[in-house]
């Protein structure tokens, strides 16, 4: 397999979403329930957790036995009645597998309607050339058929992403106990946390490229799971330095198209004016450019999975055409000319 270049891939994954531009209604609806349902919880969750550290703070004050006081006092808050804080805790746990479950059926149709623009557009198309004519019905359909093994698929990310950080757990563990103990070797914990954080940034980043190859593989091949990893893996392990390379220019196109709209949002809340008149005029320009740049992330977002499904594509030049097989015996038509009128 011959990959596309960078350029090509990061092009034609933008005209994908350009000739699609509803598909970016799909993350926009999953990032809006995925707030409504965690929310709660974690507001929940933060109120006791600070009452806990007021808690600790106060035990800090009037001790001055250091930071082990400090610790203690606020495990000590959290133990004695625990019940409240499990309980958002474990409606927390519920809310993100509705997530999870929301993102397995949003990324089953955005793949699809994207791998099917990719499929069908020339090597040098127009925006008109990636527009999938019944992108909807494509999306619902897809969604619901690859709805279990996408959800499957974000479990063995969930656990790959997971793998990644158990350095940096370890280091902060080892701080907790420290700090607990009151002694201890608490620079061992420090340079665990430290070493464990670019290994969580290089491990989630290639879960991300490895989620990304599986599901394409997946929606394109109608694999089952274990064969979309498989071949998902297989797929990386021959374009490793142009997968991360795709990847690191995504986020920095990404991050810049972000920034475009993140600066003039920051400028314009730190000169809100005091009149209330102006103030709540300022206010619905801040509003606006929010959502504006939750659609430009939106669109960012799947721009990358499209840009993937394009560098893993075999370009249009390196696919033979397929000439008919001629059937043995059989003599061609010859054109006679017309007899005259």
């Amino acid at each position: 397999m011959t990959p596309r270049s960078l350029v090509d891939s990061l092009t034609r994954g933008f005209l994908a979403v350009a000739g699609n531009p509803g598909l970016i209604l799909a993350p926009l609806a999953l990032w809006v329930a995925a707030g409504i349902v965690i929310i709660l919880p974690l507001v929940a969750l933060a109120f006791y957790f600070g009452l806990a550290l007021l808690g600790g703070f106060g035990a800090f004050d009037r001790n001055r036995e250091g930071v082990a006081s400090f610790v203690k006092a606020v495990l000590t808050s959290l133990t004695t009645d625990g019940a409240p804080w499990l309980i958002c805790l474990l409606v927390l746990a519920v809310a993100l597998l509705v997530v999870a479950l929301l993102a397995a059926f949003v990324r089953g149709g955005v793949m699809s309607v994207l791998l099917a623009a990719d499929l069908k557009a020339p090597e040098r198309g127009r925006r008109l050339d990636f527009h999938v004519a019944a992108a909807g019905p494509l999306f619902f359909r897809d969604a619901r058929r690859f709805f279990g093994r996408m959800f499957g698929l974000f479990n063995v990310y969930g656990a790959g992403v997971s793998v990644g950080a158990l350095v940096f757990l370890a280091g902060a563990a080892g701080l907790l106990y420290t700090a607990i103990s009151g002694g201890g070797p608490w620079v061992v914990g420090l340079l665990l946390m430290i070493a464990g954080i670019p290994v969580m940034i290089v491990v989630t980043s290639l879960c991300n490229i490895a989620l990304n190859a599986a599901s394409r593989e997946m929606v394109e091949k109608d694999l089952s799971l274990t064969e979309a990893v498989s071949q998902g893996l297989a797929l990386i392990k021959r374009t490793l330095g142009g997968s991360v390379l795709l990847y690191l220019l995504l986020i920095a196109v990404g991050m810049a198209a972000s920034s475009v709209i993140a600066a003039p949002r920051f400028l314009i809340t730190v000169m809100s004016p005091e009149d209330r008149g102006f103030a709540a005029a300022f206010a619905v320009v801040v509003v606006l450019l929010a959502v504006v740049q939750m659609a430009v992330s939106a669109a960012a977002q799947l721009v990358a999975n499209a840009a993937f499904i394009a560098f893993w594509g075999t370009p249009r030049a390196a696919i033979a055409p397929a000439l008919p097989t001629p059937t043995p015996g059989l003599v061609p038509p010859v054109a006679y000319p017309a007899p005259p009128a």
